[in-house]
């Protein structure tokens, strides 16, 4: 059984205890699988990928961004640490998928954390995170993946700039 666990909004761990590359990968490669049996109607192949200014938090992201490029999706990496309602709002307005945000919120410097959300642009629902979850379990027996990464996949397409006379608005742009 994987360590993969949703709770309040997302999967969470200390970092390289329980939040490691390994689990990361694994919660990543469970998310392109559960997206590819359980399509969003509507929606493109594609996820948005985000993170915060955590330890490692972009190379985790960007880790992410070449798994689910791997699966055929197109990966679109913010340029920079954005806020979880910039991936969010950019999920709904490029009709995405959904969105992976490598962020522990609000707890402990020594955690970070992976955040689902899916092509509402909302926190992935119950049956969703179960899904995942149960995918991870699938997969956290096997040795090695059948897809690879695919770095050539991922694509700096969020650009995010904070509008520091708005007082916390941000631009976002993306093809």
């Amino acid at each position: 059984m994987s360590v993969i666990r949703f709770g309040t909004s997302g999967w969470r761990g200390i970092i390289s205890d329980t939040f490691t590359f390994a689990n990361v990968n694994l919660a990543a490669h469970a998310i392109a699988r559960y997206l590819l049996e359980n399509p969003p109607p509507g929606a493109a192949k594609r996820l948005i990928i985000g993170h915060d200014t955590r330890f490692l938090s972009r190379e985790f992201a960007t880790r992410c961004a070449e798994i689910v490029a791997g699966y055929g999706f197109e990966a679109w990496l913010t340029d920079r640490d954005a806020p979880t309602p910039v991936i969010a709002h950019s999920i709904r307005l490029h009709k995405a998928s959904g969105g992976i945000n490598i962020t522990a919120s609000h707890n402990p410097p020594q955690w970070n954390g992976l955040k689902f959300n899916g092509a509402d642009g909302g926190p992935a629902v119950p049956e969703v995170t179960k899904g995942i979850e149960a995918k991870a379990d699938e997969l956290s027996s096997l040795s090695a993946f059948s897809v690879q990464p695919n770095p050539a996949g991922v694509k700096i397409l969020i650009r995010c700039r904070p509008m520091w006379r708005s007082c916390g608005s941000w631009w976002i742009s993306g093809s």
